[in-house]
């Protein structure tokens, strides 16, 4: 059995937002997009996916 309990805390922003990661991603064009689709997790996916 899986335990999807929010037991523990996670990362905290000012972490995330100190982080470096985004610096080695290419910059996207946006100049000639007509149309943009963002597909993103949502942060309890897995407890809804297990409930269903």
């Amino acid at each position: 059995m899986v335990n999807l309990g929010h037991g523990e805390d996670g990362t905290p922003e000012k972490v995330w937002a100190a982080s470096d990661w985004r610096a080695g991603l290419p910059a996207l064009p946006l100049d000639d997009l007509r149309r943009l689709v963002v597909v993103a997790a949502h942060p309890d996916d897995e407890t809804l996916g297990a409930g269903g």
